[in-house]
């Protein structure tokens, strides 16, 4: 797994900073990843599902019920920033590019963000499941990723499905 190999290659940063799960669920990223960081903030706009999170007990995590284009994570600085539900995906293309330019605002350097996003080569059967989604060409994140500062964003996976955005 991608972001099982980050962590492992960027240990030394991920143990004194601190990870941001957007969108977080009921936790499952922070109950992965959290013990190779300092600490841990789950980020979600549902209330039940902070509560199934935070009954997992995960060491020295933060939950905050708000919405992550107007939270205050941003403003301060993070080892990473995940994202495995297709979270870009739910709000089209300029809530994508704030969320974009939000991420690197917030990466310490040498920190990386890894998101999941559903992409435009995937075949028709899955955009009939998913209608409602952006699909997004890789080619597209790359860009918006560089045009806010990044010094590299790669795109990984297959493209028929979820993929991996990786700034």
């Amino acid at each position: 797994e991608l972001g099982r190999l980050l962590v492992l290659d960027r240990q030394k940063l991920c143990s004194k900073g601190s990870l941001v799960d957007l969108g977080c669920g009921t936790g499952a990223v922070l109950a992965e990843f959290s013990a190779h960081f300092d600490n841990s903030i789950g980020i979600d706009i549902s209330q039940d599902m902070l509560n199934v999170a935070e009954s997992k007990n995960i060491r020295d995590a933060q939950w905050h019920l708000e919405d992550v284009f107007e939270g205050d994570w941003s403003g301060r600085r993070h080892a990473a920033v995940l994202s495995r539900g297709i979270l870009l995906s739910h709000y089209g293309e300029d809530l994508a590019r704030l969320l974009i330019a939000q991420t690197v605002k917030a990466l310490t350097p040498g920190g990386f963000a890894l998101f999941d996003f559903l992409s435009m080569e995937a075949p028709e059967a899955t955009k009939v499941l998913a209608p409602n989604k952006t699909y997004f060409s890789p080619e597209w994140l790359i860009v918006q990723a560089m045009r806010v500062g990044s010094s590299g964003a790669v795109v990984a996976g297959n493209p028929n499905s979820r993929i991996r955005y990786l700034i």
